[in-house]
């Protein structure tokens, strides 16, 4: 064999050699990253569905009630002397100045009814109201019809999809759409959770809809006094009813 085919066949054992390399690494490189990737799934857009409690008025209280409206939920008990007091100072300082003028409501439910009875949530409502110059009808207190805490199990952890319990009660605020749709979850406790609750708001808002809701919400409370200056200074501790006490 003379020295001109040898070189054309190493030529050619070489370039064969590159090539299969170069098919075995691709195969590999394909096994390794796996299927395409699929865009995260939404864990939101669920009906939050319909459940029946009572406002702190005594009176029922259902979704069907805010039909039409957006709205957000949160936990609370009126005994928590820490965290919630918090949340809801944040609720009332959105009331006050940024969602002032937006028609959206608030639906506070405690995950203490026995405790929290009508006229125990009406006494504290009444302390945001007055120290924030509140309308009432956009933020409703709720406790369960008969004290039990199984309704309130129920919205919170089949409604809502959250924590049930005083200890482990969710410190998020949820996002309801006009039809009736968890649109959110976003915490209460952390300034950019709260920024991007306002921004998803305002897209859920019809447009051009940015006046005060008109209509009641459901709720009952006597108005503040409207001579009353608004304070901005976050709530003191609710003051204590006969039939509350602080909780160690």
């Amino acid at each position: 064999m003379n020295r001109a085919v040898m070189a054309w066949l190493i030529v050619l054992v070489v370039v064969l050699s590159a090539y299969g390399a170069y098919k075995f690494t691709r195969k590999v490189d394909s096994q390794s990253q796996g299927p395409p990737q699929q865009p995260p799934v939404n864990p939101y857009g669920y009906p939050v569905g319909q459940f029946q409690l009572i406002n702190s008025q005594g009176k029922p209280f259902s979704p069907r009630q805010l039909e039409g409206k957006v709205w957000i939920a949160s936990f609370f008990f009126t005994r928590c002397q820490s965290a919630c007091v918090k949340l809801n100072n944040r609720i009332a300082q959105l009331l006050a100045d940024d969602l002032k003028e937006l028609p959206v409501v608030f639906v506070s439910i405690s995950v203490d009814p026995e405790n929290d009875r009508p006229e125990v949530l009406q006494e504290y409502a009444k302390h945001f109201f007055h120290q924030y110059d509140l309308d009432p009808n956009r933020w409703v207190f709720l406790t369960s019809p008969d004290g039990s805490v199984e309704p309130i199990k129920q919205v919170c952890q089949q409604n809502f999809k959250v924590a049930f319990g005083k200890v482990t009660h969710s410190d998020r605020f949820m996002l309801v759409d006009a039809q009736g749709r968890v649109q959110g979850s976003y915490s209460s406790t952390f300034d950019v959770d709260v920024a991007r609750l306002k921004r998803k708001l305002k897209e859920l808002l019809p447009a051009g809809k940015t006046d005060s809701a008109a209509e009641p919400a459901a709720s009952e409370e006597a108005k503040p006094q409207q001579d009353q200056k608004p304070k901005r200074q976050p709530a003191a501790e609710p003051k204590e009813t006969a039939t509350t006490g602080k909780e160690k």
